[in-house]
């Protein structure tokens, strides 16, 4: 009986591990650039795609199995996709209408931090002669509107604290209008907004002192993958959390040093 109870067991094994190395993850991420997290812009992948796809491609390494299949599309739509179960997985932050949409890694009804793909900081950048300013709670000296990529969580926010905000294609948009005084300020990660002040011309832009808003942001897998694969998805988690600890500073040095 013991024996029987072996093979079953052994069967089974081989069961699993058959049916994980058909599954694919379609991984869905903008087609505006959000340096260094995807890079390029447009439908198709450039041959270092990012931070962030690098750290889902490395996922196959993690989860024997498992290939990784990259798709981009325009950010609204990779919600309404993510819903609709057209793609199975995306990055962003915590908005609890997302929920509808897919699930998060969860822990006494709240995200997990601990299997948080990354941690963001927003700040805002302004025009260095604007009196604009941001103390932590309020803007003063606001006269226009502020600047965030559409359907950012951070726009919410903004608007929460009086803002006009001016939705648009990308942060690299959001800085051009800046520069032109089309924008009182703009809204960006810290990487991405010094990436981009820096290719201002020297003196024009700086970035106020006080963090506007930090957010943790996770690998979103929708209701219809759950369902299909119930155990899968917290091995994704635990895999990008193992690859965030282990090289996520490499990747960024990486991307960094190219520009």
């Amino acid at each position: 009986m013991k024996r029987w109870s072996l093979l079953a067991l052994g069967f089974a094994f081989l069961h699993q591990i058959t049916f994980a190395q058909s599954i694919t993850l379609r991984f869905a991420y903008e087609v505006e650039e959000v340096f260094p997290y995807y890079m390029g812009s447009g439908e198709t992948t450039p041959p270092d795609p990012g931070v962030t796809p690098e750290m889902l491609r490395l996922l196959e390494k993690e989860v024997p199995g498992l290939r990784v299949e990259l798709q981009r599309m325009p950010w609204k739509r990779c919600l309404v996709q993510l819903q609709d179960g057209e793609v199975d997985a995306l990055v962003a932050s915590f908005k609890p209408e997302r929920m509808q949409a897919g699930v998060y890694p969860m822990k006494n009804a709240q995200p997990d931090a601990a299997l948080a793909i990354d941690v963001r900081a927003f700040y805002l950048y302004k025009a260095a002669d604007s009196a604009l300013d941001w103390d932590g709670q309020q803007f003063t000296g606001l006269a226009g509107p502020i600047g965030a990529p559409l359907g950012y969580a951070i726009v919410e926010d903004l608007q929460k604290k009086g803002a006009n905000v001016a939705q648009s294609r990308s942060t690299a948009t959001d800085f051009q209008k800046l520069v032109l005084g089309r924008l009182a300020g703009v809204a960006a990660f810290e990487r991405v907004g010094d990436f981009h002040m820096r290719k201002a011309k020297p003196g024009t832009v700086m970035r106020v002192g006080t963090v506007l808003a930090t957010k943790e942001y996770y690998l979103i897998v929708s209701h219809q993958f759950m369902r299909r694969h119930p155990a899968l998805a917290p091995a994704l988690w635990r895999g990008l959390a193992r690859i965030r600890d282990r090289q996520a500073d490499a990747l960024f040095l990486k991307y960094l040093e190219q520009n």
